[in-house]
């Protein structure tokens, strides 16, 4: 939408009270009714230049939203599973000396614990 003009709402204004009847000479009234008009015009354009950057920012905050949608609802890692046709061998751990020691030594029973503790 173009912007509007300051004077263009008094002179439509101005033409339509003119085919009623009314016609609009210098003075008080006539003088307010610009500013008023004035004043009108210049909320329009504000308003108008609001809702494109409204409209902008929107734009962007929707693509954003449709792309994060799309990461994660897309395939899962279609092109590694024809990349690598075998997985990599899993190793285990070797076991440490303090495990393998503990399965092998048998635990202390209750009552010698009882010994130890006296």
């Amino acid at each position: 939408m173009k912007p509007i003009q300051k004077d263009e709402v008094y002179n439509q204004v101005a033409n339509f009270l003119k085919s009623r009847g009314l016609e609009l000479k210098d003075g008080a009234y006539p003088e307010t009714l610009k500013k008023g008009c004035e004043i009108f015009a210049e909320g329009v354009n504000l308003g108008q230049e609001g809702l494109e950057k409204a409209k902008v920012t929107l734009s962007k905050t929707i693509d954003e939203v449709r792309q994060s949608i799309h990461e994660k609802t897309a395939p899962k890692s279609a092109r590694k599973t024809t990349v690598t046709a075998d997985p990599p061998p899993t190793q285990s751990r070797p076991k440490t000396k303090a495990k393998a020691e503990r399965k092998t030594t048998p635990k202390p029973t209750a009552k010698a614990t009882k010994k130890k503790r006296k």
